[in-house]
């Protein structure tokens, strides 16, 4: 969750919703947080400290670039698995794919397609 920028966002809009963030590092996480956020530290790579079927909605944001490829497919379990039937995932990642790219760039581009 970073500093959980993104989730006291929500917090603050949608005041009977419970949020939950986790990060490797706690002492990123903000002091003064609304009520109905909760902080915890954890390594996804390790699993979660979250029981089957937690959530109605997951998000995962930028990871495209610190995950190898062997990472994703015990990441994607493991969110489904706190994630409850009938749930939401959602994926942010940025664009990957640079604008205004040199001659020499596009031809790298093209090959990894």
């Amino acid at each position: 969750c970073g500093f959980g920028t993104w989730l006291i966002d929500m917090a603050t809009d949608y005041p009977t919703t419970d949020f939950v963030g986790v990060g490797l590092c706690p002492h990123q996480f903000p002091s003064q947080i609304p009520k109905n956020v909760k902080f915890t530290q954890a390594n996804i790579l390790s699993g979660l400290p979250f029981e089957d079927n937690e959530f109605d909605f997951v998000r995962l944001c930028y990871f495209a670039n610190s995950l190898a490829c062997c990472e994703w497919e015990p990441i994607i379990r493991e969110l489904i698995r706190v994630t409850k039937p009938g749930g939401w995932i959602e994926f942010v990642e940025p664009d990957l794919v640079p604008l205004n790219m040199g001659p020499k760039f596009t031809i790298l581009m093209d090959a990894c397609e």
